[in-house]
């Protein structure tokens, strides 16, 4: 296991605090497929489960901030597209052959969506979604 749920990863949300538990849930399956050589066709299903989850938590999170006006919302929302190009350029590597170099890809990937991203922005909106109603 890579990555573990604790309670201090919450942001207050329920619904972006699941998509973040299941997006942790992914990420493992990924990392574990990679480390025990699973086929190429089952780390690409798994890698499209990871984009599709992405993608869509990060949609959900826009509209809040759409529909609450929050103030952050161009800074975050470019973050969430350097995530999506980080991913992105995993991805490519893994299509040209570079399995080898998809495990440590995969941790900073996870590593930064934790430390940076989940911890650091998503912690930002908590008081203004909440102040909003939105928990």
């Amino acid at each position: 296991m890579l990555l573990l749920w604790t309670e201090n990863l919450r942001v207050g949300v329920e619904e972006f605090d699941k998509d973040h538990r299941n997006l942790i849930g992914l990420v493992n399956y990924l990392h574990a497929a990679i480390l025990e050589g699973k086929s190429r066709d089952a780390l690409a299903t798994a890698l499209d489960e990871l984009e599709d989850h992405v993608t869509r938590h990060f949609r959900r999170e826009e509209l809040a901030f759409l529909e609450t006006s929050y103030p952050r919302r161009a800074e975050h929302k470019l973050e969430h597209r350097q995530l999506y190009e980080q991913f992105s350029m995993m991805r490519k590597r893994f299509e040209s052959g570079e399995d080898a170099a998809l495990a440590p890809e995969v941790m900073e990937y996870a590593y930064t969506l934790l430390k940076d991203h989940i911890f650091g922005s998503d912690r930002q909106y908590t008081e203004h979604l909440n102040g909003q109603g939105v928990y």
